[in-house]
């Protein structure tokens, strides 16, 4: 199941995410953000922000990687707290 979904995160939360990856220029942050958060294709974020959309492409799925551990951690605290 893909978390990450075209134009449904918000930046804040994407900012969160990179927290935890190794992603750091900043045209690969915009074209991430404009993919996420604003809804562009990921061609046309790519391509807005002068980048080849394989490099955008790898850095969605570091990304998503991410937010699957992260959905882990959450879940594996929920249990913790509801078996209490």
């Amino acid at each position: 199941m893909k978390l990450l979904v075209r134009g449904s995160q918000t930046s804040e939360r994407i900012d969160l995410l990179l927290r935890f990856t190794r992603i750091d220029n900043e045209y690969t942050i915009a074209a991430i953000k404009a993919h996420l958060v604003q809804g562009q294709r990921v061609t046309r974020a790519a391509y807005i922000n002068s980048m080849p959309p394989s490099n955008l492409f790898r850095a969605l799925s570091t990304l998503e990687k991410v937010a699957i551990d992260v959905e882990r951690i959450k879940a594996l605290d929920f249990k913790n707290i509801s078996d209490k």
